[in-house]
């Protein structure tokens, strides 16, 4: 074989060779996934706690902690624990929350309670209640709802200092002036659908006439014990007028 010829032999080996020994910044590798990151954790929590000879209270613990402490009054007949979790994320974002049961049983072995009209075994229970959780506010807001608003009111009226604001809910009583003269703020609530919605409504313009902080927002196609269709937007709306 003439040495012309082994060489067009060769070329392909060769060619191969140069293909192997291209640098690798030429080369179209494949990039490697990019990594998974878990999103934190969420900070809102709800948690039942043990209270000393009394019933369990529920504790919301919120992404800013004793910023605004607030309590949970509910209504006749009913539990906190699911009101509390249809707005936990609106309260959360303004401190923690307590929510408390009523002290007389609507009947016998009945999980669902109501309200004494003992103003100051109440006033003890919450205080029980929040040393429980682990916190000691200097005042409270009260979120109360039917039965729970009512009571609510005259805490704020009995104990001024203490219970200095208040989201009132469907309360079965027009809300007053006259009780609530001293509070830094107030938020008068109900549904759509609600007979108290026309009361609430009248009653925070008369809050307003008498220079009390009030404002009403209502609840979109709530009918009473209903928190409507968007329960968290709607106490975020009151809470950011009590905490802006």
């Amino acid at each position: 074989m003439r040495w012309a010829e082994a060489v067009l032999l060769l070329l392909p080996v060769l060619h191969r060779c140069d293909s192997a020994k291209e640098p690798a910044a030429q080369r179209e590798d494949p990039q490697p996934a990019p990594a998974v990151i878990a999103p934190p954790p969420d900070p809102t929590r709800i948690e039942a706690i043990t209270v000393p000879n009394d019933l369990p209270a529920y504790v919301l613990r919120g992404e800013r902690a004793h910023r605004l402490t607030t309590v949970f009054v509910p209504g006749m007949c009913v539990h906190p624990e699911g009101y509390v979790m249809s707005f936990a994320h609106a309260a959360a974002a303004h401190g923690q929350l307590v929510g408390v049961q009523g002290d007389v049983a609507c009947a016998p072995g009945s999980p669902f309670r109501r309200w004494s009209y003992d103003l100051e075994a109440m006033d003890r229970r919450i205080d029980a209640a929040l040393r429980a959780a682990g916190i000691e506010p200097r005042t409270i807001t009260l979120i109360g709802y039917s039965q729970g608003a009512e009571r609510a009111e005259k805490l704020m009226a009995r104990f001024p200092e203490k219970y200095v604001s208040g989201v009132l809910i469907a309360s079965p009583v027009a809300p007053s002036p006259a009780l609530l003269g001293r509070a830094r703020s107030i938020v008068l609530m109900a549904g759509t659908f609600d007979g108290a919605f026309a009361t609430m409504r009248d009653a925070a313009g008369r809050l307003q006439r008498a220079k009390v902080p009030a404002a009403f927002f209502a609840l979109p196609n709530a009918r009473h014990g209903q928190m409507g269709d968007h329960p968290d937007p709607s106490i975020r709306e009151a809470l950011d007028f009590i905490d802006p």
